[in-house]
């Protein structure tokens, strides 16, 4: 009788060994997948905050414009006295700007004065070339001379 208990004793330490392996393996390959599975979100968090990043410090600093050459007119009224962040609203309301904050940077970066007037621009400008136009004293002294003649 000790013979049959010995030997039930023994199959069930094989049995718990071989339960405790297969116990352990599986928790270390659900550890594994959660560990892979938290890098590879981190990963595509980093990628996507990246891309991002780029897009819109390429708009600041790049040649960004809506439409290629040759675009369309849009005419733009700049009042007296009306923000910069203001002015960026109202073109990218119009389609000039890609993106009004974008725009809002690159005036204030450039350090240039917007001027009230009546603009003809186009939505094949870049950034740059708008601010030539919409910060330059003279085509705005010259709008309002036409203005005050009207």
């Amino acid at each position: 009788m000790k013979d049959n208990s010995k030997s039930k004793s023994i199959k069930k330490k094989k049995t718990d060994i071989g339960t405790g392996l297969a116990l352990g393996f599986t928790s270390f390959m659900l550890q594994m997948f959660v560990t892979v599975l938290f890098y590879v979100i981190v990963i595509l968090i980093v990628s996507n905050l990246s891309s991002t990043a780029y897009e819109f410090c390429y708009e600041i600093y790049g040649t960004v414009t809506v439409d290629k050459a040759p675009g369309r007119d849009v005419t733009i009224q700049i009042e007296d006295g009306e923000s910069t962040m203001n002015v960026a609203k109202k073109l990218e309301l119009n389609r000039v700007i890609v993106n009004d904050t974008t725009f809002y940077i690159r005036t204030k970066l450039s350090e240039k004065t917007i001027f009230p007037g009546t603009y003809i621009l186009n939505t094949s400008m870049s950034y740059e070339e708008i601010l030539d136009v919409i910060a330059d004293y003279e085509t705005a002294m010259e709008n309002k001379e036409n203005n005050e003649k009207e």
